[in-house]
């Protein structure tokens, strides 16, 4: 079991952020699309549920952008799009959170050293690079500024990976 927790954050939406280990996987550190479609089922769902409304999957469409990897970050959203008498519609979607990894020399000194991460410039292209692909897609996409403090709200457990050698 997933055990996903949905927080209600209004405007009839719901969000939950989560990890999927091996177990859920389809091809090698691929998360099965089938896990995937059932989350978006249950964020759809629960977007009725805090409305106190019963109601059935009867069509589920998945269009899948972009490959979900073992113990990924991601976050599902579902929100009510449309109410018509019995007939509610609601959509959803898996993001992926974005985070950033540095390449840090620790063999001189006391101080990690950066000198191998990639420039910010080349980062920044590869970056909206992907944000254009999102936005050919069709997709809502929302994007924070490169490379500036920003303040987000995520729940987030790891992964951090340090790999000191002697």
């Amino acid at each position: 079991m997933l055990h996903l927790e949905f927080k209600n954050i209004g405007k009839n939406t719901v969000i939950t952020e989560f990890k999927l280990e091996k177990e859920y996987e389809g091809y090698p550190d691929i998360i099965h699309g089938g896990i995937l479609a059932a989350i978006l089922d249950d964020a759809m769902a629960n977007t009725v549920i805090i409305n106190n409304i019963l109601i059935y999957t009867v069509e589920l469409n998945v269009r899948y952008l972009k490959r979900c990897f073992v113990m990924e970050n991601l976050q599902a959203k579902g929100w009510i799009e449309d109410v018509n008498h019995k007939i509610i519609e609601t959509k959803g979607e898996i993001l992926i959170v974005s985070q950033f990894t540095l390449c840090a020399d620790t063999q001189k000194g006391r101080r990690p050293s950066y000198i191998d991460a990639m420039k910010p410039t080349e980062a920044e292209k590869l970056y909206q690079i992907f944000v254009n692909k999102l936005n050919d897609s069709g997709l809502k996409i929302q994007t924070g500024k490169f490379g500036e403090l920003m303040e987000v709200e995520i729940i987030n457990d790891g992964p951090t990976t340090i790999l000191l050698e002697s």
